[in-house]
């Protein structure tokens, strides 16, 4: 740990679940239960799925990089295209999206459009690809139901050692 805070390993990502699992919850049961949900069409993003993400770290550190790294998805995507690829992937409905615009919504506060971040130094330094949306989407509906610790495989005493 004492590398880290010596030199840090500074990480920006999208991550789904979101950091606050309640978001991605609120998202997955509107779209079971057919709630209205409006997803924007103007509002852009990387997205990971943690798992994907925790995996990408875990070579960061394996290889000893140092620095700042932007870690996300591989592909570009709106609100609107990642929760209609969600619903398809989980055969929703999708009867029950509305499509919306950012500037037209009522949040507590101003949100940027395009979030998106390019990742070509990690792919660059570590050799791996960043999965791209519907990969990452599947993976996360698969592992629905099941605890994080249970998706992700970390050896403690080998990562430990390396830092």
């Amino acid at each position: 740990m004492e590398a880290l805070r010596d030199e840090g390993i500074p990480l920006i990502a999208a991550l789904y679940p979101d950091p606050d699992p309640e978001v991605t919850r609120r998202l997955c049961r509107a779209l079971e239960t057919s709630q209205p949900v409006t997803l924007f069409h103007d509002m852009f993003f990387t997205p990971m799925y943690v798992v994907d993400f925790v995996e990408r770290l875990m070579r960061l550190i394996e290889q000893g990089h140092r620095g700042r790294f932007h870690l996300a998805g591989g592909e570009r995507v709106s609100k609107y295209q990642f929760g209609a690829l969600m619903a398809d992937l989980a055969q929703i409905s999708m009867d029950h999206i509305r499509v919306g615009s950012i500037d037209e919504a009522a949040l507590g506060a101003p949100r940027p459009k395009d979030m998106s971040l390019s990742c070509e130094r990690f792919r660059r330094l570590t050799g791996m690809q960043l999965p791209g949306c519907r990969e990452g989407l599947q993976r996360f509906l698969n592992d629905r139901g099941r605890p994080l610790s249970a998706r992700v495989s970390v050896d403690q005493a080998h990562v430990t050692s390396r830092l």
